[in-house]
């Protein structure tokens, strides 16, 4: 069972708050930065496949996309700058300095929730450059019909780096403590079932963080 014990989400809450703190305490408008916070590096390892590059599943990924919410590795993280930093927005777990919205994107993203979502518009099954294929992670699916890095110039990908991001800044500007994943989601949906009209039965999407609408 991977899920975060509550002592962990304790710590988390409490990094993250003393980065709004500290925001806070700043006359400039400017988010406070710091070293990736200890326990929010713990929570970030524990959830589904970020034990492992999401594009090549290289062991132990010491860099990230703050725009997928994703771990990779030096040599996957490389591709990604080369995308530039509209497309993905990358950084290391150990060596940068990182804001109190950027922590969250990865805390509220993770590998297995972008890998889903690419399997869902059939760019699970990546085609790398030896001519083989084969899946992001443990994941099995049929053929992807782009290649590994093109699968980020999509307007799906579009899509759902836009509302990784809009969720990231929202839980980063609601007021209290970080509660985890689990309740950042609830509370969506609550929010989103106001939004319908009663005669409607809500409908949960697949990715509490993002509905998908686009095509590839």
């Amino acid at each position: 069972d991977n899920k975060p014990g509550s002592d962990l989400l304790r710590l988390v809450a409490q990094e993250l708050e003393s980065m709004r703190c500290i925001r806070a305490a700043n006359t400039d408008t400017e988010e406070a930065e710091r070293s990736f916070p200890p326990a929010c590096l713990r929570l970030l390892q524990t959830l589904e496949g970020n034990q492992r590059c999401h594009d090549c599943s290289a062991p132990q990924p010491e860099w990230a996309s703050v725009s997928y919410g994703v771990t990779l590795c030096l040599q996957c993280s490389g591709k990604h700058r080369g995308l530039g930093v509209n497309c993905s927005f990358i950084k290391s777990l150990a060596l940068d300095s990182w804001k109190r919205r950027e922590i969250l994107c990865l805390l509220e993203g993770g590998n297995d929730q972008l890998s889903s979502f690419f399997e869902r518009h059939e760019m699970g099954h990546v085609h790398c450059e030896d001519g083989h294929s084969t899946p992001p992670g443990s994941r099995n699916s049929s053929p992807s019909r782009v290649g590994v890095t093109d699968r980020y110039k999509t307007k799906a990908a579009s899509f759902y780096r836009q509302h990784l991001l809009s969720h990231a800044k929202e839980l980063a500007d609601r007021g209290g403590l970080y509660e985890g994943r689990a309740a950042s989601r609830s509370k969506d949906r609550r929010k989103k079932s106001k939004r319908r009209p009663r005669k409607c039965k809500p409908v949960e999407p697949q990715l509490p963080t993002v509905e998908e609408r686009p095509s590839v």
